[in-house]
C-alpha cells in the first residue's frame, strides 16, 4: 500500500509539472492559431503575438470575474483579434470614420428629423426578423465600417420598399466615393457615402461588385445599379428618443460610435456599458447599424450590427446600453437614407 501511495504521489507531482502555466498557455496559443488559421512571418513575431494574446486573456479573465459576480452587464471573450494590441486593432478595424461633411457633401438633399406625432413605438423592435437586415459583414483589414453602416441602412430601406431583401455593394462605395469625401480603406462617413450614390445615380448590387477587403479601382457599372438615393434624414445630435422613434418607424439606422476600447475589442455578449466611452462628435469613430432595441431585466439596450464577422460578439452583433446618456455616442451622428 505504501508503494502504491508513493507511485500515486509521484504521478501527481509529474502531472502538475506537465500542466504548468507555461505549458498551458503554449497549448492555448497553438489552439488559437489553429482555430483562426494564424500564421506569422518569424519566430520573434510569433512570441510577440503570444505575449499580446496572454495579456488580453488576462484582462478578459479579470473583467469576467466582475461579470459573474453581477457587477458588470456584459462578458468578454477570446476572438480572432485577440493577438492584436488595442492601438493596432483601432488602426486596422475601421475606427477612422469622420463625422464632418465636406463642403461638396452639403449638396446632398437632407431632411432634419422631427418627432412624429401620434406615434407610440413598441416596447421592442428587431428588424432582423422582418427581412430588412442582411448577413453580418467582415471588414478584415479595411477601415470600411462607414460603408457597411451606410449600405446596411440603404438595404433596409430598399427591402422595406420592395418587400424583398437585395444585397448592395459595400465595395462600390469604398472604391468610388473619394470625390465626395471618403478615403476608401482609410475611413469615411455615411453622409459622404449617400452623396456619392446620389451624385453617381445609383449603386451596384453586391453579387456583381463583391467585397474585396482592399481598396481597388472604381468598377461601378450603370447596368448593375440596384437602387438610388434621393437624400437622407439626419437625426438631431445625441437624442436617443429620436433614434428610438426612427428605428421603430423607418427601420435600420446608420450610426457612429466610440469603439476604441479594449472592452469593445473583446466583447462577447450581454449589454455593453463602458464607463470611459465618449459620446461627442469628435469621439465617435466607427460606423455601425442600429437594427432594433429592447430590454432585459429592466435594462434597455440597442441591437447593433457590426462588421467584424460573426465570431465577434453575439454572432456579429452587440447590445449596447440604451437610455444611458447617449452611451458611446450611439445617437450622435445617426441618419437614414431616402430612396
Amino acid at each position: 500500500m505504501k508503494a502504491l501511495a508513493l507511485v500515486c504521489f509521484l504521478y501527481f507531482v509529474s502531472s502538475i509539472q506537465a500542466i504548468s502555466p507555461v505549458n498551458l498557455f503554449h497549448e492555448e496559443w497553438q489552439l488559437f492559431k489553429t482555430q483562426y488559421s494564424k500564421k506569422y512571418t518569424t519566430d520573434i513575431e510569433d512570441r510577440l503575438r503570444m505575449k499580446i494574446f496572454i495579456d488580453n486573456k488576462y484582462r478578459i479573465a479579470q473583467h469576467n470575474k466582475l461579470f459573474h459576480k453581477g457587477l458588470v452587464t456584459f462578458e468578454q471573450g477570446i476572438n480572432e483579434y485577440s493577438d492584436m494590441l488595442q492601438s493596432e486593432f483601432n488602426e486596422k478595424m475601421g475606427q477612422k470614420s469622420s463625422n464632418q461633411r465636406n463642403t461638396e457633401a452639403n449638396g446632398l438633399p437632407s431632411i432634419r428629423f422631427t418627432p412624429l406625432h401620434n406615434v407610440n413605438p413598441p416596447d421592442s423592435v428587431d428588424w432582423r426578423t422582418k427581412g430588412l437586415v442582411g448577413p453580418v459583414g467582415k471588414q478584415v483589414n479595411c477601415s470600411s465600417g462607414y460603408a457597411w453602416s451606410a449600405i446596411g441602412a440603404l438595404e433596409g430601406q430598399l427591402a422595406s420598399d420592395k418587400k424583398k431583401f437585395q444585397g448592395i455593394s459595400v465595395q462600390n462605395v469604398i472604391d468610388c466615393s473619394e470625390s465626395t469625401g471618403n478615403k476608401g480603406c482609410s475611413g469615411g462617413n455615411q453622409h459622404h457615402s449617400y452623396f456619392y450614390i446620389y451624385k453617381q445615380g445609383g449603386v451596384d448590387d453586391d453579387v456583381s461588385y463583391p467585397y474585396k477587403d482592399a481598396e481597388e479601382p472604381c468598377a461601378f457599372k450603370k447596368e448593375n445599379v440596384v437602387t438610388r438615393v434621393s437624400g437622407e434624414i439626419t437625426l438631431p445630435d445625441g437624442y436617443e428618443t429620436n433614434l428610438h422613434e426612427s428605428v421603430a418607424v423607418y427601420g435600420p439606422v446608420a450610426a457612429t460610435i466610440d469603439a476604441t476600447h479594449q472592452s469593445f475589442h473583446s466583447y462577447k455578449g450581454g449589454i455593453y456599458f463602458e464607463p470611459d466611452c465618449g459620446n461627442k462628435k469628435d469621439e465617435v469613430n466607427h460606423g455601425v447599424l442600429v437594427v432594433g432595441y429592447g430590454s432585459e431585466n429592466g435594462q434597455d439596450y440597442w441591437i447593433v450590427k457590426n462588421s467584424y464577422g460573426t465570431d465577434w460578439g453575439e454572432d456579429g452583433y452587440i447590445r449596447m446600453a440604451r437610455n444611458k446618456n447617449n452611451h458611446c455616442g450611439i445617437a450622435t451622428s445617426a441618419s437614414v437614407p431616402m430612396l
